[in-house]
């Protein structure tokens, strides 16, 4: 996604950390807009059904963030958009080579054939499947055993070590058992299941959609980021651990549910239902969410602390009844028509956002969810320069870490009661990788997916040496 740095650009940052939360370009850009319209309503409804929330109110200001002034104009003891520095685990040989060996085009290799196998699993969520009463037995679920079986034999140490529980039959829960009870434990999410792939659209795909092909840097196939990068970036991370004979003091925990795509009632809502009933608090958790992205000539890795809630609405146009050879100048259809259009097309004024114009009114529909907003203040939040931490140490120093929102909703909602500090971040992804989401020809690149396994496996270490409980 590329950005005219001479060009007028909308940037909303948080009050709190004065950090660049989200970028959109004024004018023509349909996406964008969109996509800004769904940030600036949320928020703006958020804050007037349940008051100012702690990232409070976005304001808008134009430019290149990162020639702004390094302290807040009217609090100038909040730096603007802290960073840590790179934060690397303490090493022994054995990590050390296994460092060494993530880092290869051997394993990057290696590690992009276990993810063009996971791809090759037909893990897809239909929506009839979201039924309560749904049958977990239906043929439909067949390949999620196989996948399962998968799972234990291409990670053998993992099946070895890491006590399993099972969920709806299918929800995972792999616990990796710390050797210090007291340390609340790291609790990494990614799930199993994949969209539909529409019969339509197959002439559309460069390489089969369950092929796995691996051509020209890149693995292709159904679900690739979203989110089989993930849960198998994690599994390999451990894996390669456990080889190098790492033993945690902080337990860890890889929750994996089956029907997110649908909503995750089945599987995430289950799982996090446990993991609050047995840890009561999780020191973090870590879920799919933002990446890596070039904009103002400098690279950013967003951190989600928060996603887009649930905004349930109704519009209902009534007109007077008649007979279909006198048709009125506008009927009940082209008005419903005019009003899509018409939402879609709204320009938000942002300049005071505490006061909603006539056609943000049409969004009031109404609110089933409360947004957890999670820390991201690097010198108040320990977790949160942890993460940021280990992302400079697998990017670089100059790359700028800024929390951000997720537009989309994620197995992470259900687990808000499990810890304070959620964030969602796919490892090692960039915008590339996740702009053909529940598209045609999405495809994860092999290089990125072995950057995945190398920050899982740092994140583990850092976390388990940090003095936060």
């Amino acid at each position: 996604m590329g950005y005219d740095q001479n060009s007028s650009e909308a940037l909303f940052v948080s009050k709190d950390g004065q950090c660049p939360a989200f970028v959109a370009k004024s004018g023509g850009n349909q996406l964008i807009r969109r996509l800004l319209l769904c940030l600036a309503v949320g928020l703006l409804f958020l804050g007037l059904f349940f008051g100012k929330p702690s990232i409070s109110f976005l304001h808008v200001q134009y430019g290149n963030p990162l020639d702004y002034p390094p302290r807040h104009p009217k609090h100038p003891h909040i730096e603007r958009c802290p960073q840590v520095d790179p934060l690397s685990p303490s090493t022994t040989d054995a990590l050390r080579q296994m460092d060494e060996y993530l880092k290869s085009d051997d394993y990057a290799k290696f590690s992009a054939g276990l993810l063009s196998e996971a791809v090759q699993y037909r893990t897809v969520s239909y929506d009839n499947m979201s039924d309560p009463d749904f049958p977990l037995d239906d043929p439909l679920y067949d390949p999620f055993k196989h996948f399962y079986k998968f799972i234990s034999q291409k990670f053998p140490k993992v099946s070895e070590t890491l006590t399993l529980g099972r969920f709806n039959e299918y929800g995972l829960l792999f616990t990796w058992p710390g050797s210090d009870i007291n340390l609340k434990p790291t609790l990494l999410l990614a799930y199993q299941d994949v969209v539909p792939v529409e019969e339509t659209s197959l002439d559309d795909w460069y390489e089969e959609p369950w092929s796995g092909k691996i051509e020209n840097g890149f693995v292709w196939g159904r679900g690739l980021f979203d989110d089989k990068h993930s849960l198998i970036a994690i599994l390999q991370a451990i894996e390669e651990l456990l080889d190098a004979d790492f033993e945690p003091r902080r337990t860890v925990l890889l929750s994996s549910g089956f029907d997110e795509e649908l909503g995750g009632a089945k599987g995430g809502k289950v799982l996090a239902d446990h993991l609050a009933s047995k840890y009561g608090e999780t020191a973090v958790i870590v879920d799919e969410g933002s990446t890596m992205f070039e904009m103002f000539g400098s690279s950013m890795v967003g951190v989600g602390v928060t996603e887009k809630i649930r905004m349930p609405v109704t519009i209902e146009v009534r007109t007077p009844g008649g007979h279909a050879s006198q048709p009125v100048p506008h009927t009940s259809i082209g008005i419903m028509s005019e009003i899509v259009v018409g939402l879609e097309l709204v320009e938000f004024d942002n300049t005071d956002p505490e006061t909603p114009d006539n056609s943000i009114r049409l969004y009031a529909g109404g609110l089933d969810q409360t947004p957890q907003i999670s820390p991201s203040d690097p010198n108040r939040s320990l977790p949160y320069s942890i993460l940021a931490g280990t992302v400079k140490a697998l990017y670089g120093e100059s790359v700028i870490v800024t929390p951000v929102m997720t537009p989309g909703n994620t197995d992470a909602k259900w687990y808000s009661n499990v810890s304070k500090n959620i964030y969602r971040y796919s490892a090692g992804g960039s915008i590339a990788d996740s702009a053909n989401m529940h598209t045609v020809n999405e495809k994860m690149s092999v290089e990125r997916h072995a950057d995945g396994v190398r920050w899982f496996s740092s994140f583990i270490r850092n976390m388990d040496e940090a003095d936060l409980d």
